[in-house]
């Protein structure tokens, strides 16, 4: 048996608790749900490693006419909130980070 492409995906999965809310707009930003306490570490500039550049950090994502963040709370006390970048710029880090993986990949 084989990998078969489907055309067009049947169903999107499901994240439970961490499902983007509808109002998120996949095609124009990335997200990334962020554990209390390491949300201003992710608003700074994300340093690249092994690429020898930095990228725009995190923004926290706000919806609804009160601008609120998307929090969930999981058991054990645990929150997240859920942040967000430019889809341009998040699919430029996975690329540069591809190029570093198969780098390290090549026997010399």
């Amino acid at each position: 048996m084989a990998i078969e492409l489907l055309e067009k995906a049947q169903a999107q999965s499901d994240a439970g608790m961490f499902n983007l809310p509808p109002a998120f707009d996949t095609k124009r930003y990335a997200a990334e749900w962020v554990e209390e306490g390491s949300v201003e570490m992710k608003r700074q500039r994300q340093v690249l490693l092994q690429v020898g550049a930095t990228a725009d950090g995190w923004e926290v994502w706000k919806e609804g006419s009160d601008r609120k963040p998307v929090k969930v709370k999981v058991s054990g006390g645990r929150s997240f909130t859920l942040m967000c970048r430019p889809r341009i710029i998040q699919d430029q880090v996975n690329a540069l980070y591809g190029n570093v993986s198969k780098n390290l990949l090549i026997v010399k």
